[in-house]
């Protein structure tokens, strides 16, 4: 399912993602996964329990903005794609390629730097940095801000064809167009 977290900007919505994800410690509370209950304390720990996270800033937090789109591939991937203490750059640019392809961002070559392609294409690259790590879980914080609505629709369909493929997903927007549109259940946060 997609589960949406609605409220006000500064109900904390970001921060609640953020507690899960591991970039900040909870005050209080338990996370399970799979009815067990399990202790993320560094977004690495999340990582290991097939977690993802995609930020709302993704100009500052997300994305290498001076990095080529494949190299921002490898960076999100180095633990997948290291092995033997060697990072296996061949399998990580056929990685970017297939994305590049798979999710139709406008550019001739993986190549190119992050920060020359416009906006959408931005989320695009950052969407497929934390899906080709094949997580169970998705985070994701505000996905279509700032960007063109063919970009905004595609990047729709894409987190609803992700629920359909056995993924969970818990989804923040501003737009509560937007969430009726994508969510399956709705939670309102505030204060």
């Amino acid at each position: 399912e997609v589960l949406g977290l609605a409220g006000l900007e500064g109900a904390g919505r970001t921060e609640l993602l953020e507690c899960i994800f591991g970039v900040h410690r909870p005050e209080s509370g338990k996370l399970y996964l799979d009815g067990k209950e399990v202790h993320i304390h560094s977004t690495g720990s999340a990582k290991r329990q097939k977690l993802a996270y995609i930020t709302k800033d993704r100009k500052n937090k997300g994305l290498f903005l001076r990095m080529s789109i494949a190299d921002n591939m490898l960076a999100a991937n180095v633990d997948r794609l290291t092995r033997h203490g060697f990072m296996q750059f061949r399998e990580g640019r056929q990685d970017a390629a297939e994305y590049r392809e798979k999710f139709e961002i406008k550019t001739p070559d993986v190549n190119k730097l992050v920060k020359q392609l416009s906006g959408g294409n931005q989320q695009k690259v950052l969407l497929s940095m934390w899906i080709s790590r094949h997580p169970r879980i998705l985070l994701i914080d505000e996905p279509t801000r700032g960007i063109d609505v063919g970009t905004k629709v595609e990047i729709q369909k894409l987190v609803l064809q992700l629920a359909a493929e056995g993924k969970s997903v818990t989804f923040i927007s501003s737009e509560i167009d937007e969430m009726l549109r994508v969510c399956s259940r709705l939670v309102v946060l505030r204060d």
